[in-house]
């Protein structure tokens, strides 16, 4: 499915929303490579952000980070800051 503003998704779906495994490439760059359920992240996923350099690999509930996961911010000088 591409988007007008540039977004596109790539996986699969159930009743017209994301549902299963799938790819969301936003307009910004930024993208999610995981499990939805409803057109949300749920489940397993890693999110990165190319606008602010950070990346998250773990579960995800509503769209929002849940449970155990690992959050990584990138500084400018390639160093690591791990949560």
């Amino acid at each position: 499915m591409k988007y007008k503003n540039g977004a596109y998704y790539q996986g699969e779906w159930k009743l017209g929303m994301k549902n299963g495994r799938g790819t969301m490439v936003y307009a910004s760059g930024n993208f999610y490579d995981g499990e939805w359920k409803d057109n949300k992240r749920n489940g397993e996923g890693m999110m990165m952000w190319k606008t602010t350099q950070e990346k998250y690999t773990g579960h995800w509930d509503d769209g929002f980070q849940s449970g155990f996961g690992t959050h990584i911010w990138l500084e400018s000088s390639g160093e690591n800051k791990l949560l």
